[in-house]
């Protein structure tokens, strides 16, 4: 084989393997479910006094254990949409204390003036 040919055939393979990829990453999209913009398996808040805000959060958190809120005031949607029955505390103090639990599934507008942390646990 010439050098030609074996430059279109390795330009040919390449294409093949970034078209692969691309429908992987696509289906992998697909997969990754979401609820009013907000991932299966995350809880999110949205912006103050926006709803849903079209569904877009401007906070998304993943990760078990206590996460600070920082200039969160006034009415927010707050939605808990983990998955396998985990839980969010709503806290007062900073250090994931003096909370109130929500639930899977809930989804709400409160008031985060009073909210210096949430607490995501099985």
């Amino acid at each position: 084989m010439t050098s030609k040919v074996l430059r279109q055939a390795a330009a040919t393979a390449t294409a093949a393997a970034a078209l692969l990829m691309l429908g992987t990453v696509e289906a992998q999209a697909a997969a990754t479910a979401s609820s009013n913009g907000c991932p299966d398996g995350a809880f999110c808040i949205y912006p103050q006094n926006a709803g849903f805000n079209n569904n877009v959060p401007s906070h998304v958190y993943w990760s078990q254990g206590v996460h600070r809120l920082y200039n969160q005031v006034g009415t927010h949607m707050i939605y808990n949409n983990q998955t396998d029955g985990w839980k969010v505390d709503i806290c007062a103090n900073s250090n994931g204390t003096n909370c109130w639990t929500i639930n899977q599934g809930y989804a709400n507008e409160i008031d985060l003036t009073p909210v210096n942390s949430v607490v995501l646990h099985p």
